[in-house]
């Protein structure tokens, strides 16, 4: 029987067989994990198992007796064992759902591949969201609720139905009917790239106009913030300060937040735009969104080439390369973008305000980058070589945000 303890959650692998014959190893073995007694939550996955006894079922209510007032729940049932905790009223007195469903993607159509996620065509109708650094289907299952409350607060997104397993990881399938990709769009038809951007911005300000109930969803501040203070086994305490500086400067806000807007992550469907890529969506002030989108289309594009070569990592691909695979543009069309985004978001400002505006754009763009380069610390931090590049990345990047004027990113949020 496998066993994995982390951060107060125990994992429990059910054998492939509880009945008379083999309920009384199982029983000795299961009181004997150390970590029943301390556990904040307990799964008891049931991906193996195939049948379960009445003995067997008999010594889960000894463990919900012992460990009285932990949740426990019972995950990875196929339907056999589904109907037998369902038929004896167990399924009352554990949390127990059925085993996802599993989808081969090996012979699917990538739509889109980043840091976080890959999104495959299913058929016609359907697409695939597999999520890279999710594992747990109770995340995915609140990134789903988000979704919705998104959706019924009128964000134009996509409404996401079955959670699915993949090889690659847990995904969600999502409904989408004749819908194309608004980068490929852009990149595919010049003619209408500028109508598109003009779509882009009634998007963004869709966002921006939307409010959110206090505690319906996630703060981006809180989010930004924790991203910063995880650096802290690579910085300075005075780094993390001045990084958190930024951060503290950003009025508060309940609006939608995407977390990472960009062409990219918009299908058009029948002539109308929809946000994609949710698992970020949070409330905040709209900065953020224009941060990020500042971060894609003219941070990432305009970094000097040792920088790229430290942060991405680039092994026989060309920055130029990857960066069109993330998204889905050359960098001629993300300065075309940016700078077609900007000046219609803010059409009705005075230069002088666009000046503090475009300060302001940038700093929070490459505040994002600098999260970013953060998080890749982490992914680096056994290779001592490759963390040296990353934690290099952040000190480059927040000696670029330290060249702005703090006080005209003071006046930009009084615009």
């Amino acid at each position: 029987m496998q066993v994995r303890y982390d951060k107060g959650t125990l994992h429990i692998m059910l054998p492939e067989k509880i009945n008379a014959t083999t309920v009384a190893a199982f029983e000795k073995e299961l009181f004997a994990i150390e970590q029943l007694n301390g556990a904040e939550e307990i799964i008891l996955d049931a991906d193996n198992l195939s049948y379960i006894a009445s003995l067997g079922l008999r010594v889960l209510l000894k463990l919900k007796k012992r460990c009285k007032g932990t949740p426990i729940s019972l995950v990875n049932t196929d339907d056999a064992v589904y109907k037998i905790f369902e038929d004896t009223g167990f399924a009352k007195m554990l949390k127990v759902t059925k085993k996802l469903r599993f989808v081969n993607i090996d012979s699917l159509e990538v739509l889109g591949a980043g840091t976080y996620g890959s999104v495959y065509r299913i058929n016609e109708e359907q697409i695939l969201k597999v999520f890279h650094n999710v594992q747990s289907e109770q995340a995915i299952h609140e990134i789903i609720n988000t979704v919705r409350i998104a959706f019924t607060h009128g964000i134009p997104t996509i409404i996401p139905f079955e959670v699915v397993r993949t090889a690659k990881g847990i995904g969600v399938v999502l409904e989408l009917l004749n819908a194309e990709i608004m980068a490929t769009l852009m990149h595919g038809n010049p003619k209408d790239f500028d109508k598109h951007v003009i779509e882009l911005v009634e998007l963004a300000k869709t966002l921006a106009d939307t409010t959110f109930e206090e505690g319906t969803l996630n703060n981006r501040w809180s989010f930004m913030t924790s991203g910063a203070e995880s650096g802290d086994a690579y910085l300075t305490p005075e780094e993390i300060v001045a990084i958190k500086k930024y951060i503290d400067l950003v009025p508060h806000r309940n609006s939608g937040v995407h977390g990472d807007f960009h062409a990219r992550n918009i299908m058009m469907m029948d002539g109308s735009p929809l946000l994609i890529d949710m698992d970020e969506f949070s409330c905040g002030h709209p900065i953020w969104d224009l941060g990020g989108t500042y971060c894609i289309y003219q941070v990432f594009s305009h970094l000097p080439a040792d920088i790229t070569h430290k942060l991405f990592e680039l092994e026989g691909m060309t920055f130029t390369d990857l960066y069109f695979k993330l998204f889905g543009f050359t960098f001629d069309e993300a300065d075309r973008c940016w700078e077609k985004f900007f000046n219609e978001y803010f059409k009705d400002y005075s230069d002088q305000d666009k000046i503090y505006l475009a300060e302001l754009s940038k700093v929070y763009g490459l505040l994002r980058a600098l999260v970013f380069a953060i998080e890749r610390c982490h992914l680096a931090k056994d290779d001592p070589a490759k963390l040296a590049m990353k934690i290099y990345t952040v000190r480059y990047l927040l000696k670029e945000m330290q060249a702005v004027d703090f006080d005209h990113l003071i006046k930009a949020f009084e615009v």
